[in-house]
């Protein structure tokens, strides 16, 4: 050992000259960085199963909504796709499996264990038979969904959402939509107001991954650098007129849902800023940070 150790090496490909001393020092910390990592990755799959243990048990099922591809539904020439034809469709994939296949019927432990059916949509959307009628002909027109010749399954196309593990390739522009605060606000609303709720799904481009702000730059994690939209901005996001900027935000502020905001309002020294409640829509990964957004959205403000 103590020979290989005094021998002379020289690297053919790089000219580095080392000594057999410095080859032994350089092989185990090499071995003590890859077991290192191993750690570190086991540690960090530690910490992701324990965020979706926690996420799940704070606020119940979800699926993930890839919303860049919903959201161009709205800009394809000839589909004739408005914000409350999206919140409809949104509210029907909470009623999804694993497998993308919609199920209604025979609750147990609070999921639907039957197959939705055609003939249940009337039932589930709670719409007109004329509405439902056309809403149903246009999921299959623009391949939201398709259904089994045979046994009239269901299914959700993919492309658009899904529930399981996310795709690094889609995290960008993906979110998890809360299936029973989703059922809950459309429950609670009419035909009439989806529209309105629909433009929540436009807002999510904007919506900052750790804290649920409305912004232009949503990847960043530090407070001190994000960048908040104004309602101004958010009028023009939506493609309302600006000159209707406090009338717009009086309509978003007012939506409830539990009793709570789906929109809440930071007000200080002049300066306006929107998050989003995490009970319906969470981008993150930190659940710190989730339980910090639950618990502001929470707190009852008395007049």
């Amino acid at each position: 050992m103590n020979n290989f150790r005094n021998e002379i090496f020289i690297n053919k490909d790089t000219g580095q000259v080392l000594s057999g001393k410095e080859l032994e020092i350089q092989y185990f910390e090499s071995k003590e960085e890859a077991h290192n990592r191993k750690l570190e990755g086991l540690d960090k799959r530690k910490k992701k199963e324990a965020f979706e243990e926690c996420i799940s048990a704070m606020l119940g099922a979800f699926n993930f909504t890839h919303y860049s591809e919903t959201l161009k539904l709205m800009e394809t020439e000839g589909a004739e796709v408005d914000s409350a034809f999206i919140f409809r469709f949104i509210y029907l994939t909470t009623f999804m499996d694993f497998d993308n296949v919609l199920r209604y019927g025979a609750k147990f432990r609070g999921k639907d264990k039957l197959i939705m059916e055609v003939k249940d949509l009337g039932e589930v959307m709670g719409l007109s038979r004329n509405h439902v009628t056309k809403f149903k002909q246009k999921l299959i027109d623009l391949k939201l969904i398709s259904i089994d010749d045979e046994t009239g399954t269901m299914t959700v196309n993919t492309k658009y959402c899904h529930k399981g593990k996310l795709k690094n390739s889609l995290k960008g522009s993906s979110i998890r939509v809360f299936e029973e605060g989703v059922k809950e606000l459309y429950r609670a609303s009419n035909s009439k107001e989806h529209k309105k709720l629909g433009l929540f799904i436009q807002l999510l481009p904007y919506l900052n991954v750790q804290h649920n702000v409305l912004c232009r730059n949503t990847e960043e994690t530090n407070p001190a650098e994000i960048k908040p939209l104004t309602i101004q901005d958010i009028c023009r996001v939506l493609g309302y007129n600006v000159k209707n900027a406090r009338r717009i935000e009086k309509d978003l502020i007012s939506i409830t849902v539990g009793g709570k905001p789906l929109m809440m309002l930071h007000w200080h020294n002049f300066a306006y800023m929107y998050s989003i409640n995490p009970r319906i829509f969470y981008k993150g990964n930190d659940i710190e940070s989730l339980q910090s957004l639950i618990n502001l959205f929470d707190i009852r403000v008395r007049g």
